[in-house]
Formats: structure tokens, sequence, C-alpha cells
């Protein structure tokens, strides 16, 4: 599953077996019958949760989103994520006058994956320069142009299928005050056990 500069979200199903293994052509996903659109250049977070694949992602409007498969090519609307206090979490600065944010919006790279070790699904949002978590102008980390590519963290305190996140906390090294901020377009974190 995979976006790109056109914005749409797309599926491209393994085809063949063994050593032959490839990807078969892309193919649009769909809600409701439309196609399914969000910022550019995302990497929606994907599990699959008691049986079923669901799907998360900054929509439209740039708030985070949960779906749920019901086809190869179709998902069903599961609703916005939340903070804990029913706040919807967005992530960009408003583009500015000179434009100089336009370039990144979208771009967030989005890892669902058990981090504290509690048994349920946390988040992971890798953001490009001038993202800004939980809100676009009082979020994490809150430089201004500065911004630097970072690793936010959101703990789960729902369940599986009902997302309920705190407040986020930026990832740092052993360090406290020595944030991630490398690259130049966005963080891609990947949560794997080892």
């Amino acid at each position: 599953v995979t976006s790109s500069a056109s914005s749409r979200y797309e599926v491209m199903l393994g085809t063949g077996s063994g050593t032959a293994d490839c990807l078969g052509p892309r193919q649009t996903i769909t809600c409701d019958g439309v196609e399914l659109w969000g910022p550019w250049r995302q990497r929606p977070g994907a599990a699959e949760i008691d049986g079923e694949l669901y799907m998360m992602i900054f929509d439209t409007d740039d708030y985070l989103h949960l779906y749920r498969r019901i086809s190869n090519t179709a998902v069903a609307d599961c609703g916005l994520v939340l903070l804990e206090d029913g706040q919807r979490i967005s992530s960009h600065y408003t583009p500015t006058a000179d434009n100089t944010s336009l370039g990144y919006q979208g771009r967030t790279k989005i890892e669902l994956c058990d981090w504290d070790g509690d048994g349920d699904l946390d988040v992971l949002v890798g953001m490009p320069k001038q993202g800004c978590l939980p809100f676009p102008h009082k979020g994490l980390p809150h430089n201004g142009k500065n911004n630097q590519p970072h690793v936010v963290y959101f703990e789960n305190i729902g369940s599986n299928t009902d997302f309920v996140l705190k407040y986020p906390k930026q990832m740092t090294y052993l360090d406290p005050n020595s944030k991630f901020a490398l690259g130049s377009h966005a963080q891609s974190p990947a949560g794997c056990a080892l």
C-alpha cells in the first residue's frame, strides 16, 4: 500500500511465489466508491488486527484516520483517530505566503507497532521538515521554520480497533536534549523485534 506525488492511495498485490515473487500493477484504493486521497507522499501505517487488515493515514483534511480493508481495492471508514481528550490529530503548518512549506505537506510515514510492549499497537510517525504533531502550530517540535525531520511516538491507551492516543513524545537519543534530526525530507521509522 502506497501513496505518491499523485496523493491517491494505491495497492500493488504480490504475485508469483518463491523466488519469482514480484508486485503487480498499481490499483487505486477506494472508500465508499470514491478514490481514497490524502496529502502526498505518505506511507500508510498498516497492521493485521483480529484477523482483519487496517491502515492509518492522514486524510485530505490532514487528520489522522483509520480504515479497514473490505477488499483488495476498497476500505471501510473507521473514523478519526483521536487524542485522549477527544481532539483531532493534525500534522502540518499552514503553507506560508512565500510557499516555503508547500513541498513539505504530506510526507508522513506511519508505523503501527507495539512500541511499549504492552500488547496493543502504538503509533510512530516519521515527520518531514515543518511537520508538527498533534497540532500544526502548538505541537512537537514547535520551532518554526527550523524544524528538522523527526519521529514522534503516540502511546495507544485504547485498543487495537479503537485507538485512543496519549499526547505524543518526540523521539530522542539517550540524552533527552538530543532529538532525532536527520536527513532532509522525512524520517521513516520501522518497528521490529530483534
